[in-house]
């Protein structure tokens, strides 16, 4: 048995839930919208279609429903940060002769003394400004 509902967000995606034979449901959202980017306007066109159990799907729209945001916002939001967090957290990284060549002569240049930098360095931090002076208190 396929029961299918379509909803309409605020922002006007049309996300539709079709339930399966238990525990998965599908959940497809349709994601063509306009939204401004970088002050540049882009038309999404991308469809992704997802599986979920019925807990999963009670922990998301219990979200949804505290923040008011719309389904299809929320799952992009949150892929693509966990996709820009597991970028950014690659040990191994794969580069081209041109590119490993640059890499390289960036890291054999001489440094470049920084007077701002050195300043801040010899500087106390914000942690062990004031410590001495207050009573009852050691580094």
């Amino acid at each position: 048995m396929r029961m299918a509902k379509i909803v309409k967000s605020k922002s006007g995606d049309l996300c539709g839930l079709h339930r399966r034979d238990p525990p998965e449901l599908t959940l497809n959202c349709t994601s063509i919208w306009r939204t401004v980017v970088s002050m540049e306007t882009t038309t999404k066109k991308g469809r992704w279609s997802v599986r979920v159990t019925p807990a999963q799907d009670a922990v998301v729209r219990r979200v949804l429903e505290e923040t008011g945001e719309s389904l299809n916002d929320y799952i992009v939001r949150s892929t693509v940060h966990a996709a820009e967090t597991d970028l950014a957290d690659r040990r191994v990284f794969v580069a081209d002769d041109a590119a490993w060549s640059e890499l390289q002569a960036l890291l054999d240049a001489p440094p470049v003394y920084k007077p701002e930098l050195a300043k801040l360095l010899s500087a106390p931090s914000v942690l062990e400004q004031g410590l001495d002076d207050t009573p009852g208190r050691s580094v």
